[in-house]
């Protein structure tokens, strides 16, 4: 009767709701003011809930338009907190983070599948270089048995035109080379009979 109060009903929610409209009430209700003060920064931060929520409705739900990051969090320690969320709000933040939860795990898909496509990529490129090595070796191989099948003729030829040290000085060379190399029978049996014909 003396209008420090207006009630009222909210028709979208479907509650009474009770607004102070004299400031004096206010200054010289000392429990009021402490519970505003204690509900100041819940006040403010469902006022921002309530903001981005008509942004989300005026985005046609849009899920990018949900809660995230820092505010999600807040918004997550609010409701474990409790505080009183009318169900349309609840839903919002459950939503949100459903949302998240739905992201972190996308992410995590993707990352496992970009460590598989590189692992599979450094495997790959392990056995390329591999065969790659392995060529380089045959190929390097036979290089020396054919240096050392030429050394070795050039120590036949010069046996036979009578130059027995220089043939003797070459048959050397090619055992010496052949040592370094893991060659087949037939290359060691010339070159081992060349050596003892230049000896002998």
């Amino acid at each position: 009767s003396a209008r420090l109060v207006v009630t009222g009903r909210d028709e979208r929610k479907g509650c009474e709701t009770v607004e102070i409209i004299h400031e004096t009430l206010i200054r010289s209700w000392r429990e009021l003011r402490l519970w505003m003060q204690q509900n100041r920064d819940f006040r403010s931060w469902q006022e921002r809930l309530r903001m981005a929520m008509v942004q989300w409705e005026k985005s046609s739900n849009d899920k990018e338009a949900l809660l995230r990051g820092f505010l999600l969090t807040e918004a997550e320690d609010w409701l474990q907190q409790q505080v009183k969320l009318s169900r349309y709000e609840q839903s919002f933040i459950q939503l949100s983070l459903e949302q998240r939860d739905r992201e972190q795990q996308e992410k995590e898909q993707q990352r496992q599948a970009t460590i598989v496509a590189l692992t599979g990529g450094l495997l790959l490129a392990l056995s390329l270089a591999g065969i790659a090595n392995w060529q380089w070796q045959r190929a390097e191989l036979q290089k020396q048995l054919i240096e050392i099948s030429a050394i070795n003729a050039f120590s036949e030829n010069l046996l036979l035109s009578g130059k027995e040290f220089d043939s003797l000085l070459e048959s050397l060379k090619a055992t010496k080379l052949l040592q370094k190399f893991n060659s087949n029978q037939d290359t060691r049996i010339q070159v081992a009979t060349t050596l003892a014909e230049a000896l002998y």
